[in-house]
């Protein structure tokens, strides 16, 4: 007897289809697929469960690619486009239950149960390669974010907040690549629970909702109320006693969600990205953003390149900022300065957002099973 299905679930997305992480471009007839910018959501992938919790995939994108991870799918990676799709579909990954994929320059970070596996590209950028196995048993698996200039920090499962390094390559055909575990960055007694990276700038998040920030400056984006770099993560002191529970880091800017559902912004507002100011491009200090209903409660956010997204727990999805590839769902908007619902289907209710560059994902349940 087969099993039966009690819950069917479909991630759509919006935003830049340039390289066809959306979709093919060779369906003429089909103006929101073969379009570069597509601000009609768009169903990328379904599935259907036993149980109604819902589908823990990690997803990684890029401004080229799309990889989704999870143990609801059948294979290890699901590969939309991009460039990784060589070493992806290596058989050499076949024996490894991939959890999260991360990207570093032109090299490619895959956790799984037991190591930490590395690729890169060629020189010319031909293809794609499988290079090393780095065991990381000392410190555990894991969990790596980046900047954008390849500068690499990993949460470690004892909840130390590291940077790293990985070794250049050689001219010796023989040699292979690792990645390093440096010294430790913070040293507070407080587990980190979750890390974000911005461009040049990085969020820590810790188990009792306080949160740190460290690097660049210029735009405020660190939330200090100046544009001082810090080099050591430093406590966000307005945010401090509102116990947040979620972070995340755009290109120069950042949210944060607090425990009763409220959502702070700060940094660079060019885009209208902050959601709460029409003339002010820097906002070096954490503000509240209100949304049209007074009693929203928001459950997620996610930071776009210069675009936010926002989830609400009667399963609205809210956006504001950049909306120059439709990542907002709008066709005609290119900017939006307060956030404003991304319409979907009745018969769907989202349950999560990813926002990466200039793309937006939407995992929703589908209630006709």
């Amino acid at each position: 007897m087969m099993e039966e299905t009690i819950a069917k679930w479909v991630l759509l997305g919006l935003g830049f289809n340039g390289c066809e992480q959306l979709g093919p471009h060779s369906e003429p007839d089909n103006q929101d697929v073969c379009s570069l910018s597509v601000s009609t959501p768009l169903p990328l992938l379904t599935l259907s469960t036993r149980t109604p919790t819902r589908p823990e995939l990690k997803i990684s994108c890029t401004w080229d690619s799309l990889h989704i991870t999870g143990e609801s799918l059948k294979d290890d990676v699901v590969l939309t486009t991009g460039r990784w799709k060589t070493v992806l579909a290596s058989s050499k990954l076949t024996k490894y239950n991939i959890s999260e994929i991360k990207e570093v320059g032109c090299k490619m970070i895959l956790n799984t149960d037991s190591k930490v596996l590395l690729a890169t590209k060629d020189p010319q950028d031909k293809e794609t390669m499988f290079v090393s196995e780095q065991e990381l048993s000392m410190s555990g698996i894991p969990n790596f974010s980046t900047l954008e200039d390849g500068t690499l920090y990993a949460l470690l499962k004892n909840k130390q907040f590291h940077s790293c390094t990985i070794s250049p390559l050689t001219n010796d055909a023989a040699a292979k690549e690792t990645i390093s575990i440096g010294h430790q960055l913070l040293t507070s007694s407080i587990p980190i629970i979750k890390v974000s990276c911005g461009t040049d700038h990085v969020l820590l998040l810790s188990s009792i909702g306080s949160l740190f920030s460290m690097g660049l400056n210029s735009r405020g984006q660190l939330g200090q109320g100046d544009i001082e770099t810090r080099t050591q993560p430093s406590l966000v002191a307005a945010l401090d006693g509102l116990a947040i529970k979620d972070i995340s880091c755009g290109h120069w800017h950042c949210l944060a969600l607090s425990e009763i559902g409220d959502v702070y912004s700060w940094g660079w507002n060019q885009h209208k990205q902050l959601g709460h100011s029409e003339s002010t491009v820097t906002v070096p200090m954490p503000t509240l953003v209100e949304f049209e209903k007074e009693d929203v409660n928001i459950v997620c956010i996610s930071c776009g390149s210069k675009h936010s997204v926002a989830l609400s727990d009667r399963g609205v999805v809210y956006g504001w900022g950049w909306n120059g590839y439709g990542q907002l769902g709008r066709r005609k908007e290119e900017t939006i300065t307060y956030p404003k619902c991304i319409e979907l289907l009745e018969t769907l209710t989202p349950v999560y957002v990813y926002c990466k560059y200039w793309n937006t994902l939407v995992l929703c349940e589908n209630r006709i099973v």
